[in-house]
């Protein structure tokens, strides 16, 4: 546009040689109109140039701004021209990340809260850089450890808030997340600050890349030490005789077939099958009322008479069922002669009734490999010493036979 102003100025120059003065004063005035007008235009142009070019650094600085975590970033816009309609954008564009960053803010502000009201630890794990995060401040508290490890599946190896035997466990998990399964959950021991060792329950959720590989795990850890107990509480009962505080028949039956499955090769082993004598007679004259005292007083007295190791069960109204594990004859015979006489008492609740015992005695694996089989030869025994008489002990001949001379 200037080129074009100065070569028409430049054209009248060359015509104004004419000698005609009248012409000349025309020429002159459309010089000064051409100038005035060149300078009209410059200016309108440099105007129009400075409104494009403000608002598009406001708008640029603004979103450098905004990319760096200033989100009440906004330009000032006029809507009647191109560059106005887009800062209109622009600004709504950042109204909603300005809400959304701040309901973001909010949210986090209430799981925070959550997470330390909880005694739940939740905890982040990247592989990219090996360290384990923790987003609970009960980490801390109960077990001590900082809230961020680095290099964990290193610590982890070595870790010594984490059961010897339990380790392993986890490591498997941080393996099967890397070859491709979604969601762990495992139970181990874990040492808290107090020196107590608590059961745990750690779940875990793998989160991916685009192309499909292991990123991060997140989950969280859960003391189940009460669950646990609880657990391990009904288990227990569920296998023993409420009476007399033994293992019920299906318990005794079921330890015995499993010790002499997996070690009945190793030693000596003897099943004892004990008869309560003239236990009908107290129950029909006493009442069952003392018949349940004298279960109850017999199961006591028993199970004081056989170590740890040894299986003892009710495992009938009057019948109870020993195995001594790894004994010689001489031991057995010796416990027999014991528990006729710790078992022959009288209740404190009755001085007159007492109780004695029949016993019958079978010898892994003479007479039978299994426990329904020992048992059987040890209750047609113990018969026989309740035909003798009561109150006494028979060892069967295949048993007495088998046992290594002294």
């Amino acid at each position: 546009m200037r080129i074009f102003y100065i070569a028409a100025m430049v054209s009248l120059l060359q015509i104004s040689a004419s000698p005609s003065p009248n012409f000349q004063a025309i020429l002159l005035g459309l010089c000064v109109f051409l100038a005035v007008a060149l300078a009209v235009v410059t200016t309108a142009f440099v105007v129009r140039f400075k409104a494009l070019r403000e608002p598009r650094e406001k708008l640029l600085d603004a979103i450098h701004k905004g990319r760096d975590g200033d989100y009440s970033q906004r330009v000032d816009y006029h809507k009647e021209n191109g560059m106005g309609e887009i800062c209109l954008a622009f600004n709504l564009l950042m109204d909603n990340i300005q809400e959304n960053h701040r309901k973001v803010l909010l949210n986090e502000e209430r799981y925070r809260l959550v997470a330390e009201q909880s005694q739940n630890i939740i905890y982040e794990y990247t592989f990219a850089d090996d360290t384990c995060r923790f987003y609970s401040s009960a980490w801390k508290r109960l077990f001590g450890r900082p809230m961020e490890i680095p290099g964990f599946s290193k610590a982890l190896e070595t870790s010594e808030i984490i059961d010897t035997q339990d380790r392993q466990i986890l490591t498997d998990v941080l393996g099967r997340f890397e070859r491709g399964e979604s969601f762990q959950r495992a139970e181990v021991r874990m040492k808290k600050t107090d020196g107590s060792w608590h059961w745990c329950s750690i779940r875990a959720s793998v989160i991916l890349t685009r192309q499909g590989a292991a990123e991060r795990i997140v989950g969280r850890i859960e003391d189940i030490d009460r669950q646990k107990q609880e657990n391990e509480r009904l288990r227990i009962k569920a296998q023993k005789d409420l009476l007399s505080g033994l293992y019920n028949r299906e318990t005794t039956q079921l330890l015995v077939d499993k010790f002499l499955e997996n070690n009945g090769e190793n030693g000596f082993h003897a099943l004892i099958a004990i008869d309560i004598d003239n236990f009908k007679q107290i129950n029909d004259t006493k009442g069952h009322l003392l018949g349940d005292q004298v279960i109850s007083t017999f199961g006591e007295k028993l199970f004081a008479q056989f170590r740890n190791s040894d299986i003892v069960g009710r495992v009938g109204g009057d019948e109870f069922a020993v195995l001594m594990k790894n004994i010689s004859q001489d031991q057995l015979e010796r416990k027999a002669s014991d528990l006729l006489q710790a078992l022959h008492f009288s209740l404190e609740e009755d001085r007159e009734t007492y109780t004695s015992c029949s016993i019958g005695i079978a010898c892994y694996p003479q007479d039978g490999q299994d426990y329904v089989h020992l048992f059987q030869a040890a209750d047609q025994v113990l018969y026989c010493a309740k035909r003798a008489g009561k109150n006494g002990y028979v060892l069967t001949d295949a048993g007495r036979l088998s046992f290594p001379a002294p």
